[in-house]
């Protein structure tokens, strides 16, 4: 059997025009808050607000100019203020929207079906030999679907900090199979609008073809979008998914309840030589109740950063990060220019938050603990943008105190 490409393209398209059909029978463009409940499985959701980041901050980056100092306090938070309102402001095309929703449906499909072809590919998509702090926070806050391995990749990174993507491979490749999610409750979701039958996506070959687990350079399937810590329930798997591919993949599969989750994204980008740009969050919620709108979910100084992913050029690897020299405490670490601006930047100008969350990180015996700490409650409070360059500095000197 071997996993047809042409069959995918054909139902994600089939899909994305019966969803656009519906939704702009009634309207010309569609707003954040409407993508956020454009189709009923959020990975699908979450995957279009991920290529939309992408483009838009290709279009910031033309902000960049050698004759004027984008650095300057003054100019940064004028255009922080400038991107922040524009964020708030989305209205997509039928168009523009369409070939996208089809891209995410593609994706959410491989996902399901082909989970560890998926998985191998996204911890080998950069250009180092290092799993990277960067793709960490991404798989986490961006991957909606088997949590569990989710959680088992996170936490081999963060017992060894710094891995390099072939071990990471192998250690993915050797997770039990009980840890992935029965994928028929989310195949019933798709089924309503596009009916879903796994055996659809296989074709009969000449010769029985074993499709490799092991991530081929040239094997293109779809190309990783790279888009808070979810809760993570107990799967339930009867009939195992054999990841060699020698047999068709059983089609009766113990139904699951779906995932219900809430997405508290914290997401990292930055622009070479331009100053980084808050992009304030969209809660991605799983619970049952409705979705609140952007006003609700932003107030009046927030916007869709949550949502946004974190390829960024030239931010340092964990590689790298590990060789910075450890320091004793954070407190003492910080010179009084950088207190300055780390109170400014990334605590609202407010000085006793600063000490009080400086001196809770201190006071932790271990990284996992102040990350935590840093992605629960530092971030979503003071909606930092993880990849700016005061967010980076402060990271890399909390990371060297538990070195």
């Amino acid at each position: 059997m071997k996993f047809n490409d042409s069959a995918v393209q054909t139902y994600s398209d089939t899909f994305a025009s019966k969803i656009c059909d519906d939704f702009y029978q009634n309207n010309e463009t569609i707003s954040g808050e409407q993508l956020l409940k454009l189709t009923e499985l959020k990975q699908i959701n979450v995957f279009i607000i991920a290529q939309i980041y992408n483009k838009w901050k290709a279009e910031t980056e033309q902000f960049v100019s050698p004759y004027f100092n984008y650095k300057s306090p003054q100019v940064s938070l004028a255009l922080q203020n400038f991107m922040n309102t524009v964020s708030k402001n989305i209205a997509i095309k039928r168009a523009d929207l369409e070939p996208i929703l089809s891209h995410s449906v593609g994706q959410t499909v491989e996902l399901l079906l082909l989970p560890k072809i998926y998985f191998q590919k996204f911890i080998k998509d950069n250009d180092t030999q290092y799993f990277t702090r960067e793709q960490s926070n991404v798989l986490e806050k961006y991957t909606k679907i088997h949590q569990n391995v989710v959680e088992k990749i996170i936490n081999k990174y963060t017992e060894l900090i710094e891995i390099d993507t072939d071990t990471l491979v192998s250690f993915m490749n050797n997770i039990e199979e009980t840890a992935f999610e029965n994928p028929q409750s989310y195949i019933d979701v798709m089924s309503k609008i596009v009916p879903f039958s796994a055996n659809d996506f296989w074709e009969n070959t000449a010769k029985s073809t074993v499709i490799s687990e092991d991530l081929n350079e040239n094997q293109s399937f779809f190309d990783t979008i790279s888009v808070s810590e979810v809760k993570v329930p107990e799967p339930l798997v009867e009939e195992k998914i054999d990841n060699k591919i020698e047999e068709k993949i059983q089609e009766e599969i113990e139904v699951e309840t779906v995932l219900s989750e809430t997405v508290e994204e914290i997401v990292e980008s930055k622009v070479p030589e331009l100053p980084n740009f808050s992009i304030p969050p969209i809660d991605v919620n799983l619970k049952e109740e409705p979705v609140a709108s952007l006003n609700d979910q932003f107030a009046d100084t927030k916007t869709i950063k949550e949502l946004l992913v974190q390829e960024t050029e030239g931010v340092q690897s964990v590689h790298e990060l590990n060789a910075n020299t450890k320091v004793a405490s954070i407190t003492a670490s910080i010179s009084l220019n950088k207190k300055f601006i780390f109170i400014g930047r990334l605590f609202g100008g407010d000085i006793n938050a600063y000490n009080k969350s400086v001196d809770e990180l201190d006071s932790f015996t271990n990284y996992l603990d102040a990350r935590n700490y840093i992605n629960k409650s530092l971030s979503p409070n003071y909606n930092w943008m993880m990849a700016n360059e005061e967010a980076e500095e402060f990271l890399e000197l909390v990371a060297n105190r538990f070195k």
